[in-house]
């Protein structure tokens, strides 16, 4: 059997887990054995010293470096703790048992990486090259040859890549093939190379509502409720947001049902109930829920491909890297930019019902499986050569 290597976020983030998942299966199902891999904490002394004038050069090109990767650490670490502990647990349940990933040492990959075995290495998706603070070299894949490297579905995060990260302009060149997940994507490595690159939908939109439910009709399930609102974000709701909430429970007399992140704003929302829930759950609440309230680029992806009434809110970030244009493009290209809600005044115009055109649907889903099938008829062709 062939084997391929995928590297990206599957941990502490239902979407990051269910893309991850997406990908792998998928995969999978075209004959091939995916390792998901990471990368241990046991570096070369030679590691290290790069490590450090690579810092050095970073500084140097941005004074101002240091002070904000410290607020960055801070405010993850800080969004970190948001999430509930039993959550956290049902999350790493999921990855242990469907996604089964694989630490190795720097050294040990790029050993992974010579042998013929794998036909290539996949990094993405989600935002593993997030532009806006320091990216392991594991997520540009520098253990495994230049020819087997595979962007999948890449997200920046940013709109333009810092001063302190110019160095991955060059490890992005070495990628045998590219494809990210935003219009703003194509700007960035367009200026960068002038290889081919494919705009491709998130490996969640992979598949269709149908195949989700397919996949998680096993198992011990959470019973969930009637008639009721999903609510999930991963940073603090603004006023905005809990005061639509309270609206819209109240004029259609709807249960409140919170999931995943405990915050203390909750408090002051009546009746509202908080329920820790694996990624297999995350996906039946979305489908059986009444309406979503969310911040959060997945589930509102999650509530257009399985065609729910949802409203999205700006994400309350604690740091100062503003992450919101990944949404608002997602949103254009279904026209329903008008369910990210910035005002009081907005949510009352936005009808609670919508339709997406089936074909759109269809064609993004289409983008990432043919972007798929392609780089594996690319590789097993290198590999007879």
């Amino acid at each position: 059997m062939k084997h391929v290597g995928l590297v990206t976020y599957y941990n502490n983030n239902y979407g990051s887990i269910l893309q991850c998942f997406a990908s792998k299966h998928f995969i999978e199902n075209l004959g091939y054995k995916c390792h998901v891999l990471y990368e241990t904490s046991h570096y070369s002394y030679i590691r290290i010293i790069r490590k450090c004038v690579r810092l050095l050069l970073k500084i140097i090109n941005d004074p101002s470096y240091l002070c904000n990767q410290k607020q960055m650490k801070n405010a993850m670490k800080a969004e970190s703790l948001l999430l509930s502990p039993i959550s956290k647990r049902l999350m790493d349940d999921f990855v242990l048992s469907f996604i089964s990933p694989e630490g190795y040492t720097w050294g040990q990959l790029c050993d992974l990486g010579k042998k013929s075995k794998y036909i290539c290495f996949i990094t993405g998706s989600d935002q593993v090259w997030n532009a806006s603070r320091g990216i392991p070299d594991i997520f540009f894949l520098r253990f495994c040859p230049l020819h087997k490297r595979i962007a999948l579905a890449i997200s920046f995060g940013v709109k333009t890549i810092p001063a302190f990260n110019s160095y991955i302009k060059k490890y992005i060149k070495e990628f045998n093939t590219l494809s990210v997940r935003e219009d703003v994507g194509l700007s960035i490595i367009g200026g960068i190379t002038s290889k081919d690159i494919s705009r491709i939908a998130d490996p969640a939109f992979i598949y269709s509502r149908e195949e989700w439910l397919t996949f998680f009709t096993y198992g011990k399930k959470k019973r969930i409720p009637k008639n009721f609102i999903l609510v999930h974000f991963l940073n603090a709701p603004n006023e905005i947001a809990l005061s639509n909430i309270v609206q819209y429970s109240t004029e259609r007399h709807l249960k409140i049902v919170a999931v995943g992140y405990k915050h203390k704003q909750f408090n002051n929302v009546k009746g509202i109930k908080f329920v820790d829930v694996s990624p297999i759950d995350y996906v039946n609440f979305i489908n059986e829920s009444n309406t979503i309230f969310t911040d959060s680029f997945h589930t509102t992806l999650f509530s257009v491909n399985f065609e729910k009434c949802f409203y999205t809110y700006e994400r309350q970030y604690l740091h100062n890297y503003s992450q919101s244009s990944r949404i608002i493009e997602f949103l254009e290209r279904f026209n329903l930019k008008s369910r990210l809600i910035l005002s009081l005044e907005q949510f009352d115009k936005v009808p609670t019902n919508y339709v997406i055109d089936s074909t759109l649907l269809q064609c993004e889903r289409k983008t990432i499986r043919d972007f798929i099938n392609m780089v594996f008829v690319k590789a097993d062709a290198e590999k007879m050569e």
